[in-house]
């Protein structure tokens, strides 16, 4: 059985090593990414230089996920910002000076392994593929690609499409490619889908890897096309290829990167036959590609062309599952894609046929609920300064609050659940529950290891009131059944608190909305907002420039972020999106911070979050600021509008 980089020899390595085609970065390393002696965009206050943005997809008949890309730019430059790498669908994107085009892309690393060079002229578009590395080969007839170091020996733009249009032309006619495909591998956008240019470059991956084939890969087809014997690439209806099960779209329709949360255990509800596994798999990726090959991220490799059958199971309740044989039985090896009654995937399991099975848990069974509600603040009477005793009588009831975070061992107690005190201040008790109606924590102050019963209260140093919280703390341990912390604010009717010593679930109320159903005030923030922000790439103390900044949000909660940050240290663009338990709308506690306050992907729930984008309302909900945090710096849009 061949996996997606194996040799003939069966090691496991990149497709194409660091000779021939593979020299692809000068020396085998080195990083041209920074400016010539670090030189910022903008010295000495003036203008910056004009930006040019390059993207595109990096793929060889599978999408390259997390690979590296380095830039060399006619002075030598780079990327203005790095790393940039690929994500999970080969997408990458990146700046250099737009004056400094023509430059060399070359690619290293990332699943499957391997090394890659492009070459962008103008912003936009740039692929990265074995396709731009072979019309760099013919358009210099070397396969080895040593004109590279030297920029005045770099090929100019009119050769490289010539030797572009050549290329695909030869492979048209040989059938590794319909006339009908338009365009060019260089500039023309496309997915790693196995549709149109990567149906293309999986044809020529089956060239190269096929073991009865005349050509030994890559190395070997640069080498034929340097030697200008183009005609003598073999008919793509020659290769031999094995006869793939009718019903591969059964499991393609599973196609994706799947993130590994922790290793199978039992036999959950979505699965009557899970069993035990002898060898975990409990982080890492699962990948199933567009092709149908599945990749465990841990030296299990499994090709399509050797699926012997695929059994659709999705329709039975208690062994909801789609089973891939790799052999003519059950005994054989296999692999069996556990979905939930969602039909999402859940469990991913590999059996060797020897006996040993590796289970991945992708996610839990149960998922969180959609939430889009609202939690009204409490109503503390007229008394800003109680006795501890009045204090606790105010704070005697059931309150409603929002469990905005759960670990992920109970997502079911993620929504509206209740807060419940009571007794006297000699012994008194917490009660918190999930939104499904469970007990998360239920405490008694009495034999407590710590505790507090502090009122609220009014202070006021001649500049007017300052109101101090109230803290209601059970301490008996630091697990989640055994911590119960809760503070309440007199003059804004907050109730606040978490239990567990490390915060694993949070609550209160005063929320305007939390969850992932998107709430209405989107349709009004929907539009592209600029604003102008002060940036200095040359460290915190100058000099400074200003940019403009822009964030692009939609009617459904999406968020695309690009500019620069204060230190120019973000990598852009940036994408984020309301839903799930780090996204909530709250009235804000300072006036200072706006009436109302947003926050997607918040990162702390202390009083205000340091989410990683914050949007800040006025009190009739007109936007007053919008800023994030992208890389650990601000990034800022001051005196925002929209387009």
């Amino acid at each position: 059985m061949r996996g997606i980089a194996q040799d003939r020899g069966g090691k496991w390595l990149p497709v194409i090593g660091c000779i021939g085609l593979g020299l692809l970065l000068t020396a085998c390393g080195g990083d041209s990414s920074n400016r010539k002696e670090g030189t910022p965009p903008s010295v000495g206050g003036g203008m910056p230089p004009v930006q040019a943005t390059l993207q595109g997809t990096a793929a060889i008949g599978q999408a390259i996920a997390n690979a590296t890309i380095t830039a060399s730019c006619q002075d030598g430059s780079g990327f203005t910002l790095s790393p940039v790498t690929t994500d999970s669908n080969g997408k990458w994107s990146g700046k250099v000076e737009n004056d400094q085009l023509p430059c060399l892309l070359e690619l290293s690393g990332g699943t499957p392994a391997i090394e890659l060079t492009s070459m962008a002229f103008t912003a936009g578009t740039t692929n990265i593929s074995p396709l731009t590395q072979l019309a760099l080969v013919m358009a210099k007839t070397d396969a080895e690609l040593d004109w590279k170091p030297t920029v005045a020996n770099w090929p100019s733009e009119a050769e490289v499409n010539s030797a572009a249009t050549e290329l695909v032309n030869a492979l048209k006619e040989k059938g590794y490619a319909p006339d009908s495909l338009q365009g060019n591998p260089f500039d023309t956008e496309f997915d790693a889908d196995g549709t149109g240019w990567d149906a293309l470059l999986d044809a020529i991956r089956e060239l190269v890897e096929d073991p009865a084939g005349a050509i030994d890969g890559y190395d070997a087809l640069a080498q034929l096309l340097a030697e200008g014997n183009l005609n003598t690439l073999p008919d793509h209806e020659e290769q031999n290829n094995p006869e793939l099960p009718a019903n591969l779209d059964v499991l393609t329709g599973y196609a994706g990167t799947y993130t590994v949360i922790g290793s199978g255990t039992g036999d959950p509800g979505y699965c009557g036959s899970c069993g035990i596994a002898n060898r975990n798999h409990s982080r890492g990726t699962v990948t199933i590609t567009a092709q149908g090959d599945i990749d465990f991220d841990d030296g299990i490799n499994l090709a399509a062309t050797d699926i012997v059958a695929i059994y659709d199971r999705k329709n039975i309740d208690f062994d909801r599952r789609i089973a891939v044989n790799f052999g003519e039985s059950d005994s054989d090896e296999r692999v069996r894609l556990y979905l939930n009654s969602d039909l999402d995937v859940v469990e991913i399991i590999h059996d060797d046929g020897q006996g040993t099975t590796t289970r991945a848990l992708i996610q839990e069974e149960t998922v969180s609920p959609e939430v889009q509600a609202s939690i009204d603040s409490a109503d503390f009477g007229a008394n800003a300064n109680p006795t501890q005793a009045e204090f606790l009588a105010l704070m005697t009831a059931t309150w409603p609050v929002a469990i905005y975070e759960t670990p992920e061992s109970n997502p079911q107690w993620y929504g509206e659940g209740s807060l419940t005190i009571s007794g006297s201040t000699a012994d008194w008790m917490m009660e918190l529950k999930g939104a499904d109606g469970s007990i998360i924590s239920s405490l008694q102050s009495s034999g407590a290891l710590t505790g507090a019963l502090t009122p609220f209260s009014e202070e006021d140093y001649g500049f007017g009131p300052i109101y101090m919280p109230g803290q209601l703390f059970i301490n008996q341990g630091t697990g989640i059944t055994e911590f119960l912390n809760t503070f309440a604010e007199w003059d804004s009717g907050l109730i606040e608190g978490s239990a567990g010593g490390n915060g694993e679930v949070k609550f209160r109320n005063s929320m305007e909305a939390y969850g992932s159903g998107v709430p209405d005030i989107f349709v009004d923030l929907a539009g592209t907002w600029s604003g102008s922000a002060q940036v200095s790439c040359n460290g915190p103390f100058g000099p400074f420039s200003t940019v403009t900044n822009t964030m692009v949000i939609t009617a459904g909660g999406h968020f695309t972020l690009d500019g620069e940050t204060q230190l120019c240290g973000g990598t852009f663009p940036q994408e984020l999106e309301w839903g799930g338990n780090n996204d909530f709308l709250i009235p804000g506690v300072e006036e200072s911070d706006g009436a109302f306050l947003m926050h997607i992907d918040a990162q702390d729930f202390v009083n205000v979050s340091a989410g990683k984008i914050q949007v800040r309302f006025n009190e009739d909900m007109t936007v007053k600021s919008l800023s994030a945090w992208v890389s650990g710096e601000l990034f800022e849009l001051r005196d925002a509008v929209k387009q």
